[in-house]
């Protein structure tokens, strides 16, 4: 019995409290980041949504910009609009770095071939423009 009751206090302490995570977001406070350690074979792309929202993306060197657009695409509230979306890092700063608007002619290059290095932080943010 004793063991069973430890057993349910495992399994409650990993589902996540969702009055912390209501607080958290009516403060606009961010979770932590996860942070790749240099050595990885991925980068991961911190992306900010247009309400404000950021998604975390993990990419291989070999991925396809295609699929940044398209976990955009899939995750913005309106897709009505256009929108762009905007790459800049590594975080921490480090060389080479990248600032710069995604554009159509980036969706054909792989995220090492626009400059995104595995095993670092990039941040994205995702704008759109009404009209």
């Amino acid at each position: 019995a004793a063991k069973s009751a430890r057993e349910d206090r495992k399994a409650a302490l990993k589902v996540p409290d969702a009055s912390s995570s209501t607080a958290a977001a009516a403060s606009g406070a961010r979770p932590p980041a996860a942070e790749h350690a240099a050595g990885s074979k991925e980068a991961i792309l911190h992306i900010e949504m247009p309400n404000g929202r950021v998604l975390q993306h993990n990419l291989k060197a070999n991925d396809s910009m295609f699929e940044v657009q398209g976990k955009v695409y899939q995750e913005i509230e309106d897709k009505s609009t256009d929108f762009e979306i905007f790459i800049k890092g590594p975080r921490g700063g480090g060389a080479p770095s990248i600032d710069r608007k995604f554009n159509v002619e980036d969706v054909c290059k792989t995220v090492e071939g626009f400059g995104i290095e595995a095993g670092k932080n990039y941040d994205a943010k995702v704008t759109q423009y009404r009209r």
